[in-house]
């Protein structure tokens, strides 16, 4: 298992956990789960990924009810699904990192990531969503 692939598990607990607190303490969330990591590389990542998807959850928002279901609505997901594909949403679109992480690998990372985290289904369904958001935004190279 990645390093990366465990920053992401700590990525996934801490944005769970923001749900839960006001903005006030949400440094101290942070700060909580990247004691955790210890190499400084790592710690980059973790905070680049974790604060990418708070500073943005309106655009995600946006976009991931653009994408679900139709009879489907942020809402209705559950709290850990919702953080996997924020996640996983921030990275393949909005991340301005140069080295950006593939989509493929990001699909499947989420996907991990719902198959450790979430109930049976949400794999395929994780899968699935972020499968259509890749199709419509990705360029065909």
């Amino acid at each position: 298992m990645s390093s990366r692939h465990i920053i992401r598990r700590y990525i996934l607990e801490t944005l769970y956990q923001l749900e839960f607190y006001p903005v006030s303490e949400h440094r101290a969330v942070y700060f909580r789960m990247e004691r955790k990591i210890k190499d400084k590389n790592g710690k980059l990542f973790f905070r680049s990924l974790a604060e990418g998807v708070q500073n943005n959850l309106g655009q995600l928002n946006k976009m991931l009810d653009k994408y679900l279901k139709e009879d489907w609505s942020l809402e209705r997901l559950s709290l850990v699904d919702r953080a996997i594909l924020r996640l996983a949403i921030y990275e393949l679109c909005l991340q301005n990192d140069t080295s950006k992480t593939p989509p493929g690998v990001v699909i499947n990372e989420a996907v991990e990531l719902a198959k450790e985290y979430s109930a049976e289904e949400s794999a395929k369904f994780v899968n699935g969503v972020l499968g259509h958001i890749v199709r419509d935004t990705m360029p065909i190279e």
